[in-house]
């Protein structure tokens, strides 16, 4: 029922694709009380405000011994010789599948939001500042941007509603008294000397991105969380 707006053409190491944009007509906002707050990080790629996580893939830091192989050979062959051709295309090859890996992954990762909530709360994110800044490889390893843009099309077309707040001091504020807790980023642990909160630091800025939407409730009651295996991310 939808109407065919464009086609893109496309060529990579695996041959053509072609993409078609369609137009479709919204679908009725989903009824529900389901509300979560989101909190992207590093190691652990999503936090969510009732407890659930998503640990991070970090495609880039898995396959680094891998592309640094496919780097050193490329470099020891002779520019313009079939060799350094073949020994280009296998690099191509590498960087693809690591693209293909975190595709499958933000879109299962989008996905499970969108069906588990029926409205959901993030970070307005800059992500571009943050690509300028010491955080920039892992940021962009984290594809943090594509994530919400498939978080957004994905909730449009289930009529699950996504909510953006401002995301200063997220990890800074008390979610319960509202209290500011500075710490840096190596401090894993919110503890606020005010309330008695003691909580993960992610699931208190989860908790601070919901309760900046004012879509309550969907919080833990328990003041005490464990910490989760791994460690958790920025």
């Amino acid at each position: 029922g939808g109407t065919l707006r464009c086609c893109t053409f496309r060529r990579d190491v695996k041959g053509w694709k072609v993409g078609f944009a369609v137009q479709i007509g919204s679908p009725n906002q989903r009824s529900g009380s389901r509300v979560v707050g989101v909190d992207l990080g590093i190691t652990t790629f999503v936090t969510m405000s009732d407890g659930g996580f998503i640990p991070s893939l970090r495609a880039s830091r898995r396959a680094e011994a891998r592309l640094r192989r496919a780097h050193r050979a490329l470099s020891r062959k002779q520019r313009g010789s079939n060799e350094r051709r073949k020994a280009r295309m296998s690099l191509a090859r590498c960087h693809a599948a690591v693209a293909r890996q975190r595709k499958d992954f933000l879109d299962q990762a989008s996905a499970r939001v969108v069906r588990e909530y029926d409205t959901i709360s993030v970070e307005k994110l800059n992500v571009r500042a943050l690509c300028r800044s010491w955080l920039s490889r892992e940021v962009h390893d984290a594809s943090w941007s594509k994530f919400l843009s498939m978080l957004h099309y994905k909730a449009e077309r289930a009529g699950v509603r996504v909510i953006e707040v401002d995301p200063r001091f997220t990890t800074q504020d008390c979610s319960s008294c509202g209290n500011r807790v500075p710490k840096t980023l190596g401090e894993r642990w919110h503890h606020c000397a005010a309330c008695g909160l003691s909580v993960d630091r992610d699931i208190n800025a989860a908790r601070n991105v919901l309760r900046r939407a004012g879509v309550g409730p969907g919080l833990l009651n328990a003041t005490e969380v464990r910490s989760r295996a791994g460690g958790s991310g920025a």
